[in-house]
């Protein structure tokens, strides 16, 4: 009777335990122990189910992989967010500067008019006046 041996397999604080027996086991490549332990690379392990464990951890390392990328790329993104924050009130501002202007040139076009016609007006009066007294 085979005996039975828990494999835990921890990947980046993510526990996978599977159940498998000894004769379940199959290692990849040659792991005789031609280095020191700490410099071999590690085999991967195949059980009955080796194809979905090994495709389980491939998901979660590069789960673990994208949300650590995005944690490292967080502020750095913040910062932008703030710049075009900032950008989009400049240009708010300045939109708003530019239509203060028109408005103040449309308010002197306006006071020109005006006062030609106001000029106009006295001229014409000075000369029924006139014209009158005559």
């Amino acid at each position: 009777m085979p005996s039975t041996k828990v494999v835990t397999l921890t990947l980046k604080g993510t526990d996978l335990n599977e159940t498998t027996t000894n004769e379940e086991l199959i290692f990849e490549n040659d792991t005789t122990p031609t280095k020191p332990a700490s410099s071999r690379k590690v085999a991967p392990l195949y059980t009955s189910k080796g194809t979905a464990i090994e495709r389980e951890l491939e998901v979660r390392l590069e789960r673990n992989y994208v949300l650590k990328r995005n944690e490292e790329e967080l502020p750095a993104l913040r910062v932008i967010e703030q710049n075009l924050k900032i950008e989009e009130q400049q240009l708010k501002v300045a939109e708003q500067k530019v239509r203060l202007e028109i408005a103040q040139h449309e308010l002197m076009l306006v006071k020109e008019k005006t006062n030609k016609k106001h000029k106009l007006l006295l001229y014409l009066s000075y000369k029924i006046a006139h014209t009158i007294k005559m």
